[in-house]
């Protein structure tokens, strides 16, 4: 027993620097508890930044500003890592690839300046994907990867995952599952109508239900062997970063060509397919990363819930245009109906992007004046309120939530 207790504490000693190309060493109990431990803080609000701060291997000045041009890459990194995850396993053109620490930097630091309003047609369609917006998540973690005490007040390894033969893939696919373990505990805390400072954001729609929290049937299998790609890095601070093309789903693809790209690159079936997509009830789309003007949810980013099916169900749910979380119902104050439209919103040269659009039969925020969602007066004072109602019944109307769409 002494023995074997001893060959676990020399175990990341005795293992070879990570060679690229080549399988990575297997991890500890230990040593996955310590980087979850990095990972939750990286995922915290505003920690990313401060992490940035305490300087990366990308940005040892200790200067966040190298982001600056990158709307959004500082916030929301949990659900990040979920999309690095499976960016991270993307094919190349020739069937290699898929899960080995490596992502393309085309269009990387890549901005779309906001149109004044619909109808420019100043950019092309937007038929692939890439990995804009993931910059300071990979910079972050390749601090995790090489350097064991990073970051700061988090537990420290007794070596790097580097030099204790991880690979860089391992990483990330833990940093995945990590993200989805946060994303879960963010939204049972929020269930339970409790806070704090490290999980900030989310309205759930069933708070006051029975089925609120998550509870998995099983924990998550973190397994170990994946190996990092071997290109030749264009750029010695990021050896994670290259310029081989990547096969990316087409965001405007219909139901028939999503489910033929993951059985022809993933070999996943329709169920499977389903159930990866429901990743999109995390985090956001930001226009000017990917010209997408509207999200998959609207208030729930930081949640991981199932919101996104309800949304495609087209369930009859709450409307919730401001970040306190207040519910508003029809005038009679029932729950509103929904009905999907679809957007062009002319940006690019086909027309897009399309996407289509929840509108909830609903009153108008009755609370917040300062909100593009506000009724004004002759919707919300009271005196042109009938009794019993919830608003001026003339008011209720087929709407979205101005700046936050779902």
């Amino acid at each position: 027993m002494r023995t074997a207790q001893l060959l676990t504490l020399l175990l990341p000693w005795c293992a070879a620097v990570y060679t690229p190309g080549t399988p990575g060493a297997a991890w500890t109990t230990d040593e996955v508890l310590i980087v979850k431990a990095k990972l939750w803080r990286m995922f915290s609000s505003d920690e990313a930044e401060r992490m940035v701060r305490e300087g990366t291997p990308a940005s040892p000045g200790n200067d966040s500003d190298i982001y600056a041009g990158s709307k959004g890459s500082l916030f929301t990194i949990a659900p990040k890592a979920l999309r690095q995850g499976f960016h991270d396993c993307l094919r190349y053109p020739d069937g290699s690839g898929g899960c080995d620490g490596c992502l393309s930097r085309l269009n990387m630091w890549h901005t779309f300046d906001k149109n004044p309003h619909d109808g420019y047609f100043n950019y092309p369609d937007q038929t692939g994907g890439d990995n804009n917006g993931m910059q300071a998540l990979s910079d972050l973690l390749e601090g995790i990867y090489i350097w064991p005490a990073y970051p700061s007040r988090t537990p420290s390894l007794q070596v790097s995952l580097k030099e204790s033969g991880k690979s860089r893939a391992d990483l990330w696919a833990l940093a995945a599952i990590a993200s989805v373990e946060y994303g879960i505990d963010t939204t049972n805390m929020v269930c339970r109508h409790a806070t704090s400072e490290y999980n900030v954001g989310g309205c759930p729609q069933r708070d006051d239900e029975t089925d609120c929290q998550i509870e998995m049937e099983r924990a998550f299998v973190f397994k170990t062997g994946r190996k990092d790609c071997s290109f030749e890095a264009p750029s010695e601070d990021r050896p994670y970063w290259h310029d081989m093309d990547e096969i990316h789903p087409n965001p405007h693809g219909s139901g028939r060509i999503t489910q033929d790209f993951f059985k022809e690159h993933f070999n996943l079936n329709s169920r499977e397919v389903v159930a990866l997509m429901g990743a999109h009830s995390f985090g956001k789309m930001r226009t000017p990363t990917s010209l997408f003007h509207f999200g998959w949810t609207s208030v729930n980013q930081p949640l991981f819930n199932n919101r996104y099916y309800r949304i495609l169900r087209n369930d009859d749910s709450w409307y919730i245009p401001t970040t306190d979380c207040n519910k508003i119902g029809n005038a009679v104050g029932d729950l509103p109906q929904s009905k999907m439209m679809i957007k062009a919103n002319g940006d690019s040269i086909g027309g897009g992007p399309i996407q289509f659009m929840r509108y909830q039969d609903a009153c108008p925020d009755c609370e917040h004046p300062d909100d593009p969602n506000y009724g004004g007066a002759e919707c919300c004072a009271p005196e042109n309120i009938p009794e019993g109602l919830m608003c001026n019944p003339e008011c209720q109307r087929y709407q979205i939530v101005e700046g936050s769409a779902e």
